[in-house]
């Protein structure tokens, strides 16, 4: 007989803990690896249309709570959350792989990304040390929504 894998809900939040924070999860299919995270403060998407929002570690606090990348421009992204998060919930925060309809103020394809001035979007960097990107364009874009790469 064989063995049975139960996948997580990688779409779902929850006032308790469901894994262990900092549990990390890779999608065979797609490449993407997702990190179990609480949220650190409420975590919501600026348009109607976004469906990615940049997110960091919540220096105050444990180092598996994120928070929504607030107006300081610059800053290495830890991930993004594809849906309005609750203050302390936990989550699946994606960190690797290709997000769709990310805010992102504009840019060319393959410019490397860090937090905008914006709450939650995405901007491009002028600083091209790798250790220090985490994401880059994947299409040329004008202030709107583009699809990225979390590295």
């Amino acid at each position: 007989m064989g063995m049975t894998f139960v996948y997580p809900a990688l779409t779902s939040e929850s006032s308790t803990a469901k894994q262990v924070p900092g549990a990390v999860y890779e999608d065979e299919k797609t490449g993407k690896v997702y990190k179990y995270v609480k949220a650190g403060a409420a975590i919501t998407m600026d348009t109607a249309s976004q469906l990615a929002c940049a997110l960091k570690v919540d220096e105050s606090q444990a180092t598996d709570n994120v928070v929504l990348m607030t107006t300081n421009a610059g800053e290495v992204i830890a991930g993004v959350s594809n849906s309005a998060i609750t203050s302390g919930d936990y989550f699946w925060m994606q960190t690797k792989g290709v997000v769709t309809d990310a805010a992102v103020s504009s840019g060319s394809a393959g410019d490397p990304l860090v937090s905008h001035t914006t709450n939650g979007m995405f901007a491009v960097s002028a600083n091209t040390d790798v250790g220090n990107i985490k994401a880059q364009l994947l299409e040329n874009v004008a202030s709107s929504l583009a699809d990225i790469e979390l590295l």
